[in-house]
């Protein structure tokens, strides 16, 4: 199976693979990225803590199917991120993203392009109807950059979970785009085409069920789904 999952102008998705280990380790014992990227994300204390997480979450994928989708942002050979769909709902058809880089890789734009591409994966792989994301009170850049995006602000979760870094408990925003705002986004059309290489708002690519790494009765759902909006844009088309 090839691992690459998707590609942009400068970044690639990857799933997880045994190499990865001292990176997610690195990342995941480090408090100031989980801050940004999921801070209900346990840390791992150990380099074999790391070892069978990953261990663990490749066996679960190729033998059972995952509920949640982990990539690697890579940047050429060079591991860079962390990109993810958790919290699948398949009956109301959302998920939830989380999207992280290391702190020499922020400010340059990559942080859009590994957006766009989990939207790219969201949308036009899994075929979900809605996505949405949550952001830090303490990270007021991300936040500006959600807001411009045509996500709309569907509430603020006060003093909603507690930071250790910070030692106090902070606010939290919910942000979501629903596939038909997706769709008709002008501001994502004209920045996915220019920072990933293509606008990915339009046609979504041929279903690739062999990549969906749900559940069985889940990906059978999804790629059903799947099939029927596909069969539907292009009677419209």
């Amino acid at each position: 199976m090839n691992l690459i999952m998707i590609k942009g102008r400068n970044l690639a998705l990857r799933y997880f693979q045994d190499t990865d280990t001292e990176f997610l380790y690195n990342l995941y014992s480090d408090e100031s990225f989980l801050e940004n990227y999921r801070l209900s994300q346990g840390s791992l204390n150990t380099i074999n803590e790391a070892e069978q997480y990953i261990s663990s979450y490749i066996k679960q994928r190729i033998q059972h199917g995952a509920n949640e989708e982990y990539y690697v942002a890579i940047k050429g050979n060079i591991q860079i991120g962390i990109g993810a769909l958790v919290n699948c709902s398949v009956k109301n058809a959302n998920v939830e993203l989380l999207l992280g880089l290391l702190p020499a890789f922020r400010g340059k734009g990559l942080g859009l392009e590994l957006l766009f591409l989990l939207l790219d994966v969201a949308f036009n792989y899994f075929c979900f109807h809605k996505v949405y994301l949550y952001t830090y009170e303490h990270n007021p850049i991300a936040k500006k950059s959600i807001s411009r995006l045509d996500f709309i602000h569907e509430g603020l979760l006060r003093e909603h979970s507690f930071s250790n870094r910070q030692n106090k408990f902070i606010d939290i925003d919910m942000w979501a785009l629903l596939e038909k705002d997706f769709r008709t986004s002008k501001k994502i059309t004209r920045l996915s085409l220019k920072i990933t290489g293509r606008a990915i708002t339009q046609k979504p690519h041929t279903l690739r069920p062999e990549l969906v790494t749900l559940s069985v009765k889940e990906r059978e759902k999804l790629s059903q789904k799947a099939k029927e909006i596909f069969s539907q844009k292009s009677v419209s088309t």
